[in-house]
């Protein structure tokens, strides 16, 4: 819906993430990213997240005639940080998880060692 209908130059490759939706139907909170915005071009993050909250009332009607639903929630759209931050994470975690290996090889040593 956003690549076809919306047809902004701003948008360029948008990948939606994720879509949480309140238990009332009131309001979604659409997380996205983009390739620009993965290679750290924040402004084009922040052009992208305007030009999708500009068009919010724009998409919600199409969602409204598309679908028979009680209530066509407001959309509340959100840069998925996750996304960027998540090789540093997953970095982070090897990292821990080799300290700990290196950490238990000592213990492991000093067992040895202690029980000969």
């Amino acid at each position: 819906m956003i690549q076809r209908e919306m047809r902004d130059p701003r948008i360029g490759m948008l990948s939606i993430t994720d879509v949480i939706v309140s238990k009332d139907l009131s309001y979604a909170d659409v997380y996205f990213t983009t390739v620009s915005a993965q290679q750290d071009q924040y402004e084009d993050k922040d052009e992208i997240l305007r030009a999708l909250q500009g068009a919010a009332g724009f998409l919600r009607s199409i969602l409204s005639k598309r679908h028979v639903m009680r209530t066509t929630p407001a959309l509340r759209f959100h840069y998925d940080e996750l996304i960027q931050s998540g090789p540093q994470l997953e970095a982070l975690i090897e990292r821990a998880l080799a300290s700990d290996q290196i950490r238990g090889a000592c213990l492991s040593e000093t067992e040895v060692s202690d029980g000969a």
